[in-house]
């Protein structure tokens, strides 16, 4: 005897396909960043820029013990951060490393990208966990994690607005790729 299985029933095959597509998104940006680590390493101005960077507050002094995918999904696991938290974090990367002239490194990533995530979980869920708790799950020192915050803020000139077309842009090419 055959079942018919519904369209909306969870044992479809498309299902499980876009279940998977949600599950796949940490390593898309952790490649997404990886590849942008290693494409900044092959431009001219590379060292020099990294130079400028040393005394800012989201350089660390070494690079993380952790990978950046391990990274992204420690948060997502501990601090309960949706997809679309995630996008919205990725895309303020991208508009803060633009506007200040600022290249993705083994050094700077992790601390620019969980403080990305920490703005836009604030903005973008209605249920968040304090910045003394993130500090403690990234291994960052909670005056280290509110200062980069700020200056997080100030770099983007407090401009959060994020143009529907923008975000279901980096969403369609984040999920189908």
């Amino acid at each position: 005897m055959s079942e018919k299985i519904d369209k909306d029933s969870p044992n479809n095959e498309t299902f499980f396909k876009e279940e998977n597509k949600e599950d796949n998104l940490p390593i898309k940006i952790s490649l997404y960043l990886i590849n942008t680590i290693y494409n900044n390493s092959l431009k001219n101005d590379y060292l020099k820029k990294v130079q400028l960077q040393k005394k800012s507050i989201y350089t660390s002094k070494f690079p993380p013990k952790i990978s950046i995918g391990d990274f992204i999904r420690r948060i997502i696991r501990y601090g309960k951060v949706n997809q679309s938290t995630l996008i919205c974090a990725l895309i303020y990367l991208k508009r803060i490393c633009k506007n200040k002239d600022i290249i993705l490194t083994d050094y700077n990533t992790h601390r620019l990208f969980f403080t990305a995530i920490l703005i836009a979980i604030k903005l973008n869920e209605d249920n968040f966990k304090s910045n003394q708790f993130f500090s403690k799950l990234c291994g960052i020192k909670l005056k280290d994690l509110n200062s980069m915050e700020y200056n997080f803020m100030v770099d983007l000139s407090f401009d959060l607005f994020i143009h529907k077309s923008i975000f279901k842009g980096l969403e369609k090419n984040l999920l189908l790729a």
